[in-house]
């Protein structure tokens, strides 16, 4: 049961990121797969090399767990799990200090974020933990003041805040400032109007949002665009080479990808590609100003 979740859970990842690209060119060839047995399902995955062996490693976040997945070199994994209380719901890997091992933050459900140190041989140490005011949905991670050191942003759950929690060089994260009226349920970090700041790109059940970055750890009141339904992850990318990062959206209800093409000085629009629908261009053709 938990090896067939994992196994579908990767094979989504792979269909809803090769729907933009399906028209422009040819699907990109994989290898044989390999599955690993889980004892509780696993609901996001993050990279990074946990060792300094210049090897990509992996973490999942699980029901009551996290699993390290430490490379072999030979495309096989050994994959060791630590059980945590409560349910996470996202996970980063940051650099919360100034020494060569990637730290890990882990989101949960129950309006808590958890900061693992990483030790630099695979495995982690707790911490911190940073109570929210509200549960907590999706999280990114990114250098927001232009410091060398990662911060975190977490969507809170039903409460149109956004939890923005900045590294100290410390190895720990600062209690919360909360962005207000910024609806959230997914999100992601980009340079999405190219002024060298970290930006950040939210998605609702039926909308997504930009908030430009000052470069200082704040963010402008959000701009919206309308599309799509029961929106699921959202994530930047330039899919069309123009030079300006795209923001894509998985819209479970329609089985389509909501996309908003990047143009100069972050505008967007918006159209949907999928394989039940035409193309269509549904909002605003200007968006950022």
């Amino acid at each position: 049961m938990h090896k067939r979740q994992f196994l579908t859970a990767a094979v989504t990842v792979f269909w809803v990121l090769s729907l933009p690209i399906l028209t422009l060119a040819a699907p990109i060839p994989f290898g044989p797969a390999d599955s690993y047995a889980m004892s509780d399902p696993p609901y996001r995955m993050a990279s990074g090399d946990f060792n300094g062996d210049g090897l990509p490693d992996l973490v999942t976040v699980n029901t009551n767990s996290y699993t390290i997945f430490m490379n072999n070199g030979d495309t096989r994994f050994t994959a060791t799990t630590y059980p945590i209380s409560l349910n996470p719901s996202d996970v980063a890997v940051v650099n919360l200090d100034y020494d060569p091992h990637p730290d890990l933050v882990i989101s949960e459900y129950q309006n808590k974020v958890l900061v693992f140190g990483g030790v630099g041989d695979g495995t982690f140490t707790l911490r911190q933990s940073i109570t929210l005011s509200n549960n907590v949905n999706g999280m990114t991670a990114g250098d927001f003041n232009h410091d060398g050191l990662d911060d975190a942003a977490v969507c809170l759950s039903n409460s149109g805040k956004v939890a923005i929690l900045m590294g100290r060089g410390d190895g720990t994260l600062s209690g919360p400032y909360y962005l207000t009226n910024t609806p959230c349920r997914e999100i992601t970090a980009g340079l999405v109007n190219g002024d060298g700041n970290l930006d950040l790109v939210t998605a609702t059940s039926s909308s997504i949002y930009v908030l430009l970055g000052h470069g200082d750890g704040s963010f402008n009141n959000k701009i919206g665009f309308t599309g799509g339904s029961d929106l699921r992850g959202v994530a930047l990318a330039d899919i069309n080479h123009d030079g300006f990062l795209d923001a894509v959206a998985a819209s479970y209800a329609t089985t389509a990808a909501v996309i908003l093409p990047g143009q100069r000085r972050g505008r967007l629009y918006l159209q949907q590609i999928g394989h039940r629908q035409r193309q269509a261009r549904t909002g605003p053709r200007r968006g950022l100003q």
